[in-house]
């Protein structure tokens, strides 16, 4: 997965350096106008809105809350 596939299916500003893969999704940054926000493609315990598939991976992005600060952490463990 790579940045411009998620830009491109979103339509959002994705932080190409932020993408990361672990278990089943791929964990991304990006910007939605003025908004900061943390998505997922594929399974994941981010809370949010399901903007797009790709690839028949459901694509959620969320705010930047300590909800989903806790889920990236608890996915990407070298995040914490």
């Amino acid at each position: 997965m790579q940045a411009r596939d998620v830009r491109k299916a979103t339509g959002m500003r994705v932080y190409e350096t932020s993408l990361a893969e672990a278990d089943q999704a791929t964990y991304f940054m990006a910007t939605r106008g003025a908004d900061k926000l943390v998505g997922a493609v594929g399974s994941s315990s981010l809370t949010g809105e399901k903007v797009a598939e790709i690839g028949g991976r459901e694509v959620r992005v969320g705010p930047t809350d300590h909800t989903n600060a806790a889920a990236i952490r608890s996915a990407l463990p070298w995040t914490a």
